[in-house]
């Protein structure tokens, strides 16, 4: 009796997933969506978490790109933790919790650094697709942009010690009082940067800060599946580009 109760049970459990799973293929869901719970009734991933499956699960990947001759793309991405850059001077609190923009650009540097691959994302009835892809050629006779101005950075490192404001504001967690802590670095205290990894560069952000001119500019270094989180905030001072602060709050 109790075999033929559980069997009837395990029935009357298919058949609502059945109708759960046609009703979300009905409002266009993927299959892979639904295998893996994200849907658009549930909200669906917020955007790093889409990313980072999206990079290294083949078959949700194509799953999620709309032209698929883009499936054969490299996207360079062999890190530990991901780069991002912003047209402002902080960081949204809430900025990896939720999704603030329903589109992201993800973008690659080539080794010589004269152009762009930018891999464009747009959030579609609540999941996130891989929409185009173009190329932008970097308007490198001005530093006054800031991507050409932080590919000399990393790759010259006399130029590098000349746009570094000393002393360099310097914030970080002190793990033997587990509180913020903020010291000012003289130059011999401060080793070179550079963020091109293999001979590429490669970040995510909102869009229009290639080739557009601002005044102040934070790059994000943020840990997949680890602890670190680096902030380096730079500012335009008198038509040139300046390192000002960096943070670490690494766990």
């Amino acid at each position: 009796m109790k075999l033929i109760i559980s069997f009837l049970f395990i029935l009357f459990l298919a058949g609502c997933k059945s109708e759960r799973d046609k009703d979300l293929k009905e409002n266009g869901a993927s299959d892979i969506a639904i295998e893996s719970g994200e849907t658009p009734a549930t909200g669906g991933n917020n955007f790093y978490d889409f990313f980072y499956k999206f990079l290294s699960d083949e078959n949700y990947r194509s799953s999620r790109v709309k032209q698929k001759e883009m499936l054969n793309e490299k996207f360079y991405f062999e890190s530990d933790y991901t780069i991002h850059i912003y047209d402002a001077d902080s960081v949204e609190t809430n900025e990896f919790d939720k999704d603030l923009f329903d589109k992201k650009i993800y973008s690659v540097i080539s080794p010589s650094g004269n152009k762009a691959v930018n891999y464009n994302f747009s959030k579609e009835e609540g999941l996130w697709f891989l929409v185009s892809k173009e190329i932008e050629e970097l308007k490198n006779g001005s530093y006054k942009y800031f991507i050409p101005f932080l590919i000399k950075f990393s790759k010259d490192s006399i130029y590098q010690k000349r746009h570094i404001k000393y002393p360099l504001k310097s914030s970080f967690l002190n793990f033997d009082t587990y509180e913020d802590t903020t010291v000012y670095l003289p130059e011999k205290d401060i080793l070179t940067m550079n963020f091109f990894r293999s001979n590429y560069f490669s970040f995510i952000h909102n869009g229009d800060i290639i080739n557009e001119e601002f005044d102040n500019s934070t790059i994000l270094l943020r840990g997949i599946g680890s602890g670190i989180y680096y902030e380096y905030k730079f500012k335009l001072i008198n038509g040139e580009w300046f390192l000002v602060e960096e943070i670490d709050f690494s766990t």
